[in-house]
């Protein structure tokens, strides 16, 4: 387990020094694993606007025996980019906390269904209905795959996860390691290789933040 946080604390410390050199960290990054800790997320307040990101970070223990990120919904963190390729899925551990409004996990993209990029989220919009949803734009049109309601339990730790195959069209949802959500997305999607954020969208759109706690999220991409 020591092993496991040092290897977590070294990737953050990678992670939160790349935000200064996005384009350099999106060429050599193939995967990311980015655990919370007080040093990371202050080196990432520190860097960045801090009117988008939670000033006072404030954590708890999770049953990894991490740290997690407690989001209170007043901001979220803005990230140095990766090469996400044709392939590529998105995981993150996550304790949710009530809310009647969507919560982000990880978008590259501002609200509106049709815009272009990715968004992974808890909850349709304006509705507590605990649905998983990948939602896909391309500026003009939009799609989504989802789970059914209730698949999301608020205040259990959960691992969801979104594995997505842009070149045959296709998402897969997981939680707790058990499919939950298959549908179609668009191919023709875009993705900025600059940033992209997690817990809220990139305009920061308030009624979207993320409410509750968060261990860790994973990134890993396919040629």
């Amino acid at each position: 387990m020591e092993n496991n946080l040092k290897n977590l604390i070294a990737l953050s410390s990678i992670f939160a020094s790349a935000l200064l050199t996005p384009a350099l960290f999106a060429e050599q990054v193939k995967s990311l694993e980015l655990g919370f800790t007080s040093g990371n997320v202050k080196e990432t307040v520190s860097a960045l606007d801090s009117e988008i990101l939670e000033r006072d970070a404030k954590f708890e223990n999770s049953p990894a025996g991490l740290k997690s990120l407690i989001f209170s919904g007043d901001g979220g963190i803005r990230v140095g980019g990766i090469n996400f390729t044709d392939k590529f899925s998105i995981e993150a551990v996550i304790k949710p906390a009530k809310s009647q409004n969507s919560m982000m996990i990880l978008t590259t993209t501002t609200g509106g269904y049709t815009k272009d990029g990715i968004r992974f989220f808890i909850n349709s919009y304006m509705k507590g209905d605990g649905c998983l949803i990948l939602e896909t734009g391309n500026g003009k049109e939009g799609s989504a795959v989802k789970t059914q309601a209730d698949s999301i339990k608020i205040g259990e730790w959960q691992t969801v996860k979104a594995i997505i195959d842009r070149q045959n069209g296709e998402a897969v949802l997981y939680i707790d390691g058990k499919e939950a959500g298959r549908g179609s997305i668009l191919k023709n999607f875009n993705i900025t290789t600059e940033w992209f954020c997690v817990g809220q969208l990139r305009d920061g759109f308030a009624p979207t933040r993320f409410l509750g706690s968060m261990e860790k999220l994973t990134i890993e991409t396919e040629k």
